[in-house]
């Protein structure tokens, strides 16, 4: 071999082991994936039960003996030893009681634990005595989950491993232990788990992180949930800017649905109904599935409107954005400028009107711009007691909260109309705070309800404008439209390391006849045209 062929030689063994070992180091054995997971479920149960929890916060240690753990079992330390040693590093428990079998060990991970472990966890939850956690109580005592989470901001957006997989485990248990509607999780947590253990670690670089971080939290199916990543607003500037267009996917297609620049369309630059092929060189096929494996929402319409209206032609403040169209058969192309920020200028209301006199029997009001200076109103104020059928627009967010007293309290009647709000934990460890929102009557005249009431809906109404939807349905109403968007509950924030932040619904809402919201919205009796209802005709509409 002569020394040119040795020389290639070498350099391709090096290669070869540079490679090997590269591999080595981004790939993940079963039993390492496996022992990570049960690290990660047992410290919950501890972080969450273990009233000791409360003097290892106060030193900044509950995180810290995570970080120490995943490190041993980098080391090959077995499993059984590290849950053993994490138990010991909590402390003993003053009380004791009867040790039971609890249900959360046998989930499927749990196998993996000899018996002295799992009796040893089944005590700490057995004798957990409601004690005020600092991971969800404030010092006062009031439940205020996850805001004394470390958000570890100045590890940046691609942390260490062990931050990395800190936020992978806090996502889990706040989904595990709080989330109240676990129906809407598409998949079983423990194999997400499982799943993206091994991606969470070999993720290169922020973007691959926040990616798999995000993938997670698409199997949640919530609309009213928000998720956010400095990593991908800093790469493709997500700044909440947006070209004047509406994008609809009507079943394989992408339209124009509406267009919010009339000189557009006196131009013949662009037509509602035009098919978009591209968005900056790319499919738009490609590019709305990039967005569906980042987020989730309740049902598969909410999930193609938000995807279409917030995410796909999301940018920079006066950005270009390229489309491909077919445009009256022809294919063209058409650069526009995001020079709409989000908010009612790019989501105008369907009617600017605050209320119409439709005729001497019927008046319409707009929930979204409603507030309690419309009952200064005399003509309003009038029509309002003596109209014998009213039609109320909630196609959008509510403008003020007087909507609820002002206007839904004036309609009950000497009927109170209530909504229970409770804090849900699967495995209790919170106390279940329930509380009831009562609407009170303003006024006792019984011909309030001797009317008849009609809700015009559609997939903008959201969150508090969906609850007033439920309270007009309790009392007898009538809805016509588009069904609403799915999205309610309160919400809380959690922050995760890697400069991620999620917005949670954690609080489930029980209306009077015992419906909840999720899945499906808001569902009207009359479907109706979008096109059909913005022509205002609703007494026409009605008939």
């Amino acid at each position: 071999m002569n020394k040119k062929t040795y020389g290639l030689f070498i350099a391709f063994m090096c290669v070869i082991n540079f490679n090997y070992h590269l591999k080595a180091e981004n790939s993940s054995s079963k039993e390492e994936i496996e022992s990570l997971a049960l690290l990660a479920k047992s410290w919950g149960i501890l972080k969450y039960y273990h009233p000791n929890v409360i003097s290892l916060k106060e030193k900044n240690l509950t995180d810290s003996l995570l970080f120490k753990y995943i490190k041993a079992i980098d080391n090959n330390k077995d499993v059984n030893q590290i849950v053993a040693e994490l138990i010991n590093d909590f402390g003993e428990l003053k009380e004791i009681k009867e040790i039971t079998s609890e249900p959360i060990l046998k989930d499927m991970l749990f196998r993996l634990l000899n018996n002295h472990n799992k009796q040893v966890l089944s005590l700490v939850i057995t004798s957990y005595r409601g004690f005020k956690n600092p991971y969800y109580y404030n010092k006062d005592g009031d439940y205020h989950p996850f805001k004394n989470e470390e958000s570890y901001k100045d590890f940046g957006t691609y942390p260490p491993k062990e931050l990395r997989l800190l936020s992978l485990f806090r996502l889990y248990h706040v989904l595990y232990y709080f989330y109240p509607y676990p129906n809407q999780i598409d998949a079983n947590l423990d194999e997400l788990l499982l799943k993206y253990i091994p991606l969470v670690i070999s993720a290169k670089d922020d973007i691959e992180f926040h990616k798999s971080i995000f993938g997670f939290m698409s199997y949640l199916k919530d609309s009213h949930t928000l998720i956010f990543s400095k990593a991908f607003y800093d790469k493709w500037h997500w700044d909440g800017f947006y070209p004047p267009i509406h994008i609809d996917k009507v079943d394989a297609k992408f339209i124009i649905s509406q267009i919010l620049n009339d000189s557009l369309t006196t131009q013949d630059i662009l037509s509602v109904g035009d098919n978009i092929l591209s968005i900056d060189g790319e499919p738009i096929e490609e590019v709305y599935e990039f967005y569906n494996q980042l987020y989730g929402n309740s049902n598969d319409i909410a999930q193609y409107f938000k995807l279409c209206r917030y995410n796909i032609t999301n940018g920079a403040e006066n950005s270009e954005i390229k489309f491909k169209i077919t445009h009256n058969g022809v294919i063209k192309e058409v650069a526009l400028n995001r020079n709409i920020s989000f908010g009612k200028e790019y989501l105008p209301p369907v009617d600017t009107a605050n209320y119409r006199i439709l005729n001497d029997t019927a008046l319409y009001i707009n929930a979204t711009k409603f507030s309690k200076e419309f009952f200064n109103d005399n003509i309003f104020r009038k029509h309002f007691y003596t109209s014998k059928i009213l039609i109320i627009d909630m196609r959008g967010y509510i403008s003020s909260g007087d909507i609820f007293n002002s206007l839904l309290g004036r309609l009950t009647n000497k009927k109170i109309l209530a909504a229970n709000f409770e804090w849900v934990s699967k495995t209790n460890i919170t106390k279940i705070d329930s509380s009831n929102f009562s609407i009170k009557p303003l006024f006792f005249r019984k011909k309030h309800l001797n009317r008849k009431i009609y809700g015009l809906i559609n997939i903008h109404a959201i969150s508090a404008m969906e609850t007033f939807a439920m309270g007009i349905k309790a009392l007898g109403g009538e809805f016509i439209g588009a069904s609403s968007i799915a999205g309610n509950g309160g919400l809380e924030n959690i922050p995760l390391p890697g400069s991620i932040f999620l917005r949670l619904s954690m609080s489930s809402v029980y209306f009077p006849d015992g419906t909840c919201l999720l899945p499906k919205g808001i569902v009207p009796s009359l479907k109706q045209d979008y096109l059909e209802l913005k022509k205002n005709n609703y007494i026409g509409i009605i008939k």
